[in-house]
């Protein structure tokens, strides 16, 4: 495909197209000739604060990863904010989506597996490593955490250090939740809308609701 059939294409599919976002950011990240690929989606909406760190992705299909896409009408026009800061990085698989309105301040890994989508005015702060597995569905207002940013000493002694947060595979977690560090949500599972999310859950098809949360139902099936 030559450029220009790139770039019509990417406008078709984009709507709102942000030509020199998108350019910038695939070839600082991608270099000129992968670049040129458009792999990587910007909306107009997008502003980055930091463009550091890198970025992988699972492949170069054009559009693999759209970055401020609408995915929730009354979140239109809210900006999306991404601080990529020196040393973190990034992985992206196929299909992934990070919606408008959301915020991404990434120092340490974050990585977001195949058809991941984040629908909108949710955040992700990085500062060890966040890992969000293929299939799954984040809603709107979630917060998802791997630090509690103000460290916290108990007789001069460090005690709140960052832990890894790992979401499983297709799993949904509800709008106005929140992802505290050293959490794991097991495959398949479901978090109901307000939860706060601090512990590991390792059983499978569980519906973990609360604050704090606790599994209320198990065998469950779930499907966007």
């Amino acid at each position: 495909m030559n450029l220009l059939s790139s770039f019509i294409l990417a406008y078709r599919s984009l709507g709102i197209f942000s030509l020199i976002k998108t350019l910038r950011f695939n070839i600082h990240y991608f270099g000129f000739k992968r670049g040129l690929q458009l792999p990587v989606f910007i909306y107009k909406s997008v502003y980055f604060k930091q463009r550091l760190g890198s970025v992988k992705l699972s492949s170069f299909k054009i559009g693999n990863v759209k970055i401020g896409k609408n995915i929730v009408g009354v979140f239109e026009k809210m900006p999306t904010v991404i601080q990529f800061n020196d040393g973190c990085n990034i992985e992206f698989g196929d299909g992934v989506i990070i919606g408008s309105g959301c915020k991404v301040s990434a120092s340490g890994g974050v990585k977001l597996g195949d058809n991941v989508c984040i629908t909108g005015k949710s955040m992700i702060i990085a500062n060890q490593s966040v890992t969000i597995q293929e299939n799954s569905l984040i809603s709107w207002n979630v917060q998802i955490m791997d630090t509690d940013l103000h460290k916290l000493y108990v007789d001069e002694k460090y005690v709140n250090g960052n832990k890894s947060v790992i979401v499983g595979k297709n799993v949904w977690v509800n709008s106005h939740c929140t992802i505290l560090k050293g959490t794991v949500i097991a495959d398949n599972c479901v978090v109901g809308a307000n939860s706060l999310i601090n512990s590991q859950f390792e059983k499978q098809n569980c519906l973990i609701v609360g604050n704090p949360a606790k599994v209320v139902r198990e065998n469950i099936i779930w499907k966007r």
